[in-house]
This record gives C-alpha cells, structure tokens and sequence, in this order.
C-alpha cells in the first residue's frame, strides 16, 4: 500500500514537472528570408529557399529536418523531405536552406505552354521539425515569389553579302541574328557551327569571341566566308539571280546568365536573302 503511494505521488511529480517544462518552453519561429535560384544548366536548375529559424528559449536546439511541396503557377511541380541536423543557439536564428532541384526540361516544358509571360509565380510550403525537451515538434511555412520564365535564343542567318567576286570563286559574309525573347540578357560564347547553303555545306568553324545579348534584344555574329566556285558549281550563281537562298545553321554554344551557364543547341533553317 504504502509502495502505491509513492508510486501515485511520483507520478504527480512528474506530469507538474512536465507542465512547467511545457510552460517554459516556447516555440520557435519560421520565417522565410529569400531565393536563390543556382546550378542553373539545360538539364537542371536548384531553387534555394532560406528559412530563418529563431529559438526564444534560454536553451540550444536542433532541427531535425524538413519536407517541402513545390507549385508553380497555382499548380504542384514537385514535394519531398530532407533529414538535416542544424543547431539553433539559446535566444539565437540560424538559416536553414532548402534546395529544390527542378529538371529544366520539365521546367521549360512549363514555360513553353505559358509563351506570353516573362515570370511566373512559385509557392513553396511545407514544415521544419524540431526537437525540443518534450519532444519533436513540426512549425508550418511558406514562401511565395517568381521564377523568370526561360526561352530558347532564336538564331537565325539573316542575310548573306556578297563581299567579292573573282575568277576562281566568291567571297561572302553570313550575319548570323541572335534574338534574346527573356527579359534577363546574356553572353554567347564558343559558339561552334555548321551552315549548309542550297543544301550544300559551305562553313564550319567556332566563333570565339563573346557576344553579349540584352534582355528583350537582339545581336549579330558576322563570318567571312570564301567559296571556290569548282567546289559549289552554278548554287551561288543560281541564287544570285533570285535574290535569296535556302539555309540550315545547326550547332552550340555557352549561354552566359546571370544564373549560371546554360549549353544549348541550335538547329535552324529558312530563306535568306542575298546582298551585294
């Protein structure tokens, strides 16, 4: 009888402690602080969203970890959860960075349907545990903001001069048209290329130099070209005469962003004129 009691007053104890302990403790604050987008390429692309995670108590803690779901445009793209330690000092904040890896190509997929924006809007919700003395506890969040929408450049042989004509051949310049539809600029460099003029291969070479695009805008990249009329019989006479010849343009190039490079292939055809 008397082993009862003390096992009853014990247990009363205990749970009074318990709620002293719980009174004491408060819950941390989640808040979320900004977005990074980084790892920017053709095939990927991470989104890093910084929480800031305030302890109020006189303790230390640590965050377990956290799992997140990933809309755009009103639309879930993508959720998962991350075990991650990360300690939180007495009365302090730490950052806690949640990276999201998108596919570009599911991601360009997107804004290719939505043609007309420039951004679009993203959501990111989700919760961060963390282990207090009673326990792990999970504190809601969310984070809002805009992604720019990413569009292929078009490039495209926008005329063919004619610079010189001799006995054994011609001498042209293709301008090449580079047109930037993203409202951020950026650089294209070792862009390597291959032309084929009336079905006939003419140039392939790499163009070194880096030519810089603005949002919005558009650039030229000029190559010399000199033809020897044994190697392209009547294909250039002929289209003289009409004014204008049939193109393919196919090759690459480093696109500098001010997210990162991206490595992009280009494949285009058409008509061009000829200018002399």
């Amino acid at each position: 009888m008397k082993k009862y009691k003390l096992f009853s007053l014990l247990l009363v104890l205990f749970f009074a402690g318990c709620a002293s302990i719980s009174q004491l403790i408060q819950k941390p604050g989640v808040k979320f602080q900004g977005a990074r987008l980084s790892d920017f390429s053709f095939s990927d692309i991470t989104l890093n969203v910084d929480l800031a995670v305030s302890n109020p108590n006189p303790i230390g803690i640590s965050l377990a970890g956290y799992d997140y779901s990933f809309s755009i445009n009103e639309k879930q793209f993508l959720n998962g959860e991350q075990q991650q330690d990360v300690q939180v000092r007495a009365s302090g904040t730490s950052t806690l960075t949640i990276p999201i890896g998108i596919k570009f190509e599911e991601l360009y997929q997107l804004f290719s349907s939505m043609k007309t924006s420039d951004e679009v809007p993203y959501q990111v919700n989700g919760h961060v545990t963390v282990n207090l003395p009673l326990g792990p506890v999970r504190i809601p969040y969310s984070a809002k903001g805009k992604l720019p929408a990413v569009k292929l450049p078009k490039i495209s042989l926008q005329k063919v001069k004619v610079e010189a004509i001799s006995l054994s051949g011609i001498k042209l310049n293709l301008g090449l048209n580079v047109e930037n539809p993203n409202i951020f600029g950026f650089s294209l460099s070792n862009f390597n290329y291959d032309i084929n003029l009336s079905g006939k291969k003419v140039v392939s070479g790499k163009a070194e130099q880096e030519n810089k695009v603005p949002g919005k805008g558009q650039g030229t990249i000029s190559i010399p070209v000199q033809l020897d009329f044994a190697g392209i019989g009547t294909m250039i006479t002929q289209a003289l005469s009409k004014g204008d010849i049939n193109y393919q343009l196919t090759g690459g190039g480093d696109f500098k962003t001010e997210f990162g490079d991206v490595k992009l292939p280009i494949d285009s055809k058409g008509l061009t004129k000829i200018w002399r």
